[in-house]
Parts: structure tokens; sequence; C-alpha cells
């Protein structure tokens, strides 16, 4: 099948994720077309039906960078993995830099939550 330029509509995209049997190599293939052009919460759809850490894991680090707390979340509950207090102050940091306040205030709530633990 020739693989479609992103983004696709939303039939193509549930067709090529939950409907037919997609190889691994065409998902990481649109999941690296949708990367490239920043469109995060797409290609981590792309990823994740792939089973691909690496590359979910490229997608946690440009959440991280970009101060983006829900991709952040998504990325984190795909790994199966907590938020870690390292990335969660390096993701405060850049929210800090961005201009990004709420997501900083965010950010402090779950560090607070976490030292309670």
């Amino acid at each position: 099948m020739a693989e479609k330029q992103v983004p696709l509509s939303v039939s193509e995209r549930h067709k090529i994720l939950f409907i037919e049997n997609t190889p691994k190599e065409e998902l990481i293939s649109y999941g690296k077309q949708y990367f490239a052009k920043g469109m995060l919460y797409d290609a981590l759809e792309y990823f994740e039906k792939a089973n691909e850490e690496s590359l979910i894991n490229e997608v946690k680090e440009k959440s991280i960078e970009e101060a983006d707390l829900v991709l952040y979340q998504n990325v984190c509950r795909s790994l199966k993995r907590e938020m870690s207090r390292e990335e969660l102050l390096r993701l405060k940091e850049n929210a800090q830099k961005l201009g990004k306040e709420s997501v900083s205030n965010s950010v402090n709530t779950y560090l607070v939550s976490k030292e309670k633990k």
C-alpha cells in the first residue's frame, strides 16, 4: 500500500490505526512524518501502536523541551511509567523559559504530591 502524506483524514487514520493490520514499519513511517511536522500527539499514537519505545521516548523528550505537560503525561502512560521528578523539574524549567506559567504551576502541584508520598 502506498503511503499517503500526513495529515491524514480521520477515516484514513482510523483505518490505519484500528481497522487494518497495518505493518509496524508503515506505522513508524507515519509516526515519523507526523513527528517531523510537529504533530506530536499524532506521532505518539502511531509509535504507540507500533510499540516502538525508542520513538516514544523521542516524543517524551520533545514534550519536556516544549513544556507540554499533557503530552508528557500521555507518553508516561504509554510507557507505563510514573512521571519522574527529574523530568518534571526539566519540564517546569522549560515552561518558565517559555512563559508557560500555568504549566509551571501544574508541574509544581505534581512535584508537591510526589514529595508527600
